[in-house]
């Protein structure tokens, strides 16, 4: 392993170590529960956004298509764009493509 990568979890490791000894837990043997409650504390220190953005409508996407330009990268871009948009207004796990129209 390279050194970085040691030292981050030696880090880490020491990070759990006062965690534990703050709250009267045994780092060795960790239980499942004390394990859960450090991860839910990092998370929620580093892991939650401020808020979130807001998705955008078919109003944005119009713009974003148009702003594209001509050539390889602006059809590129527009393939992308639509593409997700169309990928993300379809139901978890849906795989008909059918329903989807890609012309705005």
């Amino acid at each position: 392993m390279s050194p970085a990568t040691l030292a981050a979890y030696a880090a880490d490791w020491a990070g759990f170590e006062a965690w534990c000894r703050g709250r009267g837990v045994a780092t060795l043997p960790a239980t499942p529960a004390t394990v859960a409650a450090y991860l839910a504390g990092i998370a929620r220190r580093h892991g939650t956004p401020a808020r979130r953005a807001a998705a955008i409508g078919t109003a944005e996407l119009r713009r974003l298509v148009a702003s594209c330009t001509d050539g390889l990268t602006g059809t590129r871009d527009r393939a992308l764009l639509l593409l997700g948009f169309a990928a993300a207004r379809q139901p978890c796990g849906g795989a008909s493509w059918s329903r989807c129209s890609a012309s705005i």
